[in-house]
């Protein structure tokens, strides 16, 4: 699956319309096994700041520069990234 796939069509065009320093927040769907503890340095490499986690659901909320949101989906946990979404309980 490439890396474009892996975004939702409001994170795609976030990602080609965005400004350096626009944020934005993305739920992240992750591989079975893998948490923000397993991705803490290449979430720290991306700026991304974990605004919650759902280990039920393996659902990620974070905050994170919109032009990265590419670099984001290319990560091998992840397998979907969506914008504008949190997720809450």
């Amino acid at each position: 699956m490439s890396t474009l796939q892996k975004i939702s069509p409001q994170g795609k065009k976030q990602l080609l319309r965005a400004a350096p320093g626009d944020s934005t927040t993305a739920l992240v769907e992750l591989v079975p096994g893998a948490s923000p503890e397993s991705l803490a340095d290449e979430l720290e490499r991306l700026g991304a700041e974990q605004i919650s986690w759902s280990v039920e659901t393996r659902l990620l909320t974070v905050q994170i520069e919109a032009a990265k949101l590419d670099e984001l989906a290319a990560l091998t946990a992840v397998t979907y990234v969506q914008v504008g979404g949190r997720f809450s309980r």
